[in-house]
Parts: C-alpha cells; sequence; structure tokens
C-alpha cells in the first residue's frame, strides 16, 4: 500500500490527487485514500456551517471571519504584525481570497468571503448569513445540525453565538447562534474553532485516524 501523506498546505486542496479530507462528511472515502488534503481553518468553520443547509439555499453565502493574527499566516507580514493589530482590525483579502473558492467548491453553493485580522493569537470566529429557499424556524435548524453532526464529537451545536474564547485551545468547533429574519427565511449563524488545532493539527490526526482505521 501507499504511505499516507496528509497535506497541511493550500497547494493540494482540491487537486484530482488529492482527497478533501472533512473527517465528519468524507470519513468514507478517507477510509481508502491515502493522499489527503487538509483543509483550511476559516474552510473548516464554513464548511461544516454550510453543509446541513447545502440543499436549503439560495444565492450566495455571505461570511464574515475573524481570526486571530496567527491566521494571517507565518510569513511576516502587516496582517501578523503584533503592533499594527494592537486595538485594531484588518480587513483583507476581499473578492478572491484562497478559502473562498475552498469553501464554494467543497459545499457547493456560491461563497462571498470576508476575512479580518484582529488583536489575538489563535482561534476564530466566522458569521454567516444565508437565504433560504422556503421558510424554517430555529427549532427545525437547531434539530438539523444536531442530527447531521450526531456523530462527530468534534461539533458541538450551541444555543447561543460561539465566541472566540469558547473553542480557543480546544479540538472543538462550535456553531450555533441561529436566527431567522421575520419571514423565516434569512438565516445568520457564527462558529468558532482554533486554527491551530481544529483547523490545522487536530484536524490531519482525525483524517489520519480515519484512514489507518483507528
Amino acid at each position: 500500500n501507499p504511505p499516507l501523506i496528509i497535506a497541511l498546505t493550500s497547494a493540494h486542496r482540491h487537486k484530482d490527487e488529492r482527497l478533501y479530507g472533512v473527517p465528519e462528511i468524507s470519513s468514507a472515502d478517507i477510509k481508502t485514500a491515502s493522499r489527503i488534503a487538509n483543509p483550511g481553518c476559516y474552510a473548516t468553520a464554513a464548511n461544516l456551517s454550510l453543509w446541513p443547509l447545502r440543499d436549503l439555499i439560495q444565492g450566495p453565502a455571505a461570511i464574515f471571519g475573524v481570526s486571530g493574527f496567527y491566521g494571517a499566516g507565518p510569513t511576516p507580514s502587516q496582517r501578523n504584525d503584533p503592533e499594527r493589530v494592537e486595538a485594531n482590525i484588518i480587513p483583507y483579502g476581499f473578492g478572491g481570497h484562497l478559502h473562498q473558492r475552498e469553501i464554494a467548491s467543497f459545499v457547493g453553493v456560491d461563497i462571498v468571503f470576508a476575512p479580518h485580522v484582529a488583536n489575538f493569537f489563535r482561534g476564530m470566529v466566522v458569521t454567516t448569513s444565508v437565504q433560504l429557499k422556503k421558510p424554517s424556524t430555529v427549532e427545525e435548524i437547531g434539530r438539523l445540525f444536531a442530527e447531521t453532526y450526531s456523530d462527530a464529537p468534534s461539533v458541538i451545536v450551541t444555543d447561543e453565538p460561539p465566541e472566540v474564547a469558547l473553542t480557543a485551545g480546544t479540538d472543538l468547533c462550535a456553531i450555533g447562534g441561529f436566527a431567522l429574519s421575520g419571514d423565516g427565511q434569512t438565516l445568520t449563524m457564527s462558529a468558532s474553532l482554533d486554527n491551530l488545532r481544529k483547523g490545522a493539527a487536530t484536524q490531519a490526526m482525525e483524517n489520519i485516524v480515519i484512514a489507518v482505521g483507528l
């Protein structure tokens, strides 16, 4: 058998020779894969937020993300300069951020993505708004997410919008705070995770565990 390789960089995502490995969703394919591309951190939060809704959405999904400055990458830049982010929030990457294409390709819906860097080191939160094809209720949405991730120990569904502090330093992705417009068709929700753990290393370990059958 070929050796198992997990690619953490963005270079191999959605390439024919690599399986895009989302443990909660792609486990059947991961079990037979030897080349797996680990999803990005923002993409993980967005993918898990949108996946249960993928057949219910009309129009593009709007995603507003705020990450600790580690999420801007290890290469020194204005976006991860501690002095520049002090008492500041920096918008960047509008219109063509690599995670925008990554999320849209996996979930199969159009995405408008607006990432930001804020004055903390690790963790992130994304707030997503979508238009639904037909009216729904908060209870129905909550049940849909709870059922979708009932066998996913790394995903928790919360009543209140999850904050960065809830998941920073943990292996969890928290999704919740579901809210609907008066007509029941515009849904807003948030998700948070640690970009170093569930957004990277933990998810890689989850893919390894599934791939080798542990």
